[in-house]
C-alpha cells in the first residue's frame, strides 16, 4: 500500500481487528497499525496516524483510551471510539461517564452498536455509521468534485416526509439538499436528480453530515441553510456521465457570469 495512505492507530481492546479491516476504512485505503494503549503516544510520535480508532468493551477501557489520548502527542489527532457494551446504537454521543477535556471536544466520536449472540455486532450494518463518523473525523478522505450551487429538484425514495427536495450544491460525488427533517448519518435512501425537461439521473446517497443554523462543524455558507450532506454510494457510470456534463457546463457558465449561480430545472 503506497506510504501516502492515511494511517490509523487501532487499539483492539474487543478483539475486531480483522473484522475492523473488512469495514469502509478498506474502501478508504487505509493502513491500520495496532498499538497497545501504553504505547499509544509513541506510536503517535513514530508514526503520524490521522485518527486512532479503538474497539471498547466496558468503561474501564474506554477511560483508558481516553487518557492515553490526551498526551501531546495526540493532542490534535481525532478519537473514535466503538463502543461494544450491547447498548442501543446511538452515534455522536459521549460514552457513558467518560470525561472528556476542553481540548479534547470535537475530536472523539462514539458509535455504539448491539452485539449479537455470537459475540459480534452486525458489521454489515454497522458499516455505513462507521463511514460517515470517519469522514466527519478526517475530512481530507470525503471525496471532494468540483460545486456547482444549482437548485436541482430531488425526488427521494426511502425516508417519510422527504420525497421532493431541492439541492443547494451539486457536485459528482455527493449533494447538499435543503431540508428540515433530521437524517442521522449514515442513513441511505434513493434519489432521482431532474437536471432538465425529459433528463434525470438516479442513484443512491448516504447521508454523512446533518446541518442546523449554528451547529458545529458546518461549513462557513452553511449559516442559515439547515439540511443534509449526502454523498452517492450508486451512481451508474452512464448517469454519472451525464451528472458531469450538466456540471462541467454549469460551471463555465458561472466562470462567465461573476458571481451568479447556475441554475438547472
Amino acid at each position: 500500500m503506497p506510504a501516502a495512505s492515511p494511517l490509523i492507530l487501532l487499539l483492539d481492546d474487543a478483539g475486531t481487528f480483522k473484522a475492523v479491516e473488512g469495514t469502509c476504512l478498506r474502501r478508504h485505503r487505509c493502513r491500520l497499525l495496532k498499538a497497545p494503549v501504553d504505547r499509544l503516544a509513541e506510536a503517535a510520535r513514530d508514526h503520524h496516524p490521522v485518527l486512532v480508532f479503538a474497539s471498547c468493551t466496558d468503561r474501564e477501557a474506554r477511560e483508558r483510551v481516553l487518557a492515553a489520548s490526551r498526551a501531546p502527542a495526540l493532542s490534535r489527532v481525532p478519537v473514535l471510539l466503538l463502543d461494544l457494551q450491547g447498548a442501543a446504537p446511538r452515534s455522536r454521543a459521549k460514552a457513558p461517564g467518560s470525561k472528556t477535556s476542553r481540548s479534547r471536544r470535537g475530536l472523539v466520536e462514539v458509535v455504539s452498536a448491539r452485539v449479537g449472540p455470537s459475540g459480534e455486532p452486525d458489521w454489515s450494518a454497522l458499516d455505513g455509521r462507521l463511514d460517515a463518523a470517519i469522514l466527519r473525523l478526517i475530512p481530507a478522505l470525503r471525496p471532494r468534485g468540483p460545486r456547482l450551487a444549482a437548485q436541482v429538484r430531488v425526488r427521494c425514495r426511502g425516508i417519510a416526509g422527504m420525497s421532493l427536495l431541492h439541492t443547494k450544491d451539486i457536485s459528482d460525488t455527493g449533494l447538499f439538499l435543503r431540508t428540515a427533517a433530521v437524517v442521522p448519518a449514515g442513513r441511505t435512501f434513493s434519489v432521482s436528480l431532474h437536471l432538465a425537461p425529459g433528463i434525470a439521473v438516479s442513484g443512491r446517497c448516504e447521508v454523512v453530515r446533518d446541518v442546523r443554523p449554528g451547529s458545529a462543524g458546518r461549513e462557513a455558507d452553511d449559516d442559515l441553510i439547515e439540511g443534509i450532506g449526502v454523498r452517492f454510494v450508486e451512481l451508474a457510470d452512464p448517469d454519472r456521465e451525464t451528472l458531469r456534463s450538466y456540471l462541467a457546463a454549469g460551471l463555465r457558465t458561472v466562470s462567465r457570469s461573476t458571481g451568479r449561480s447556475a441554475r438547472l430545472h
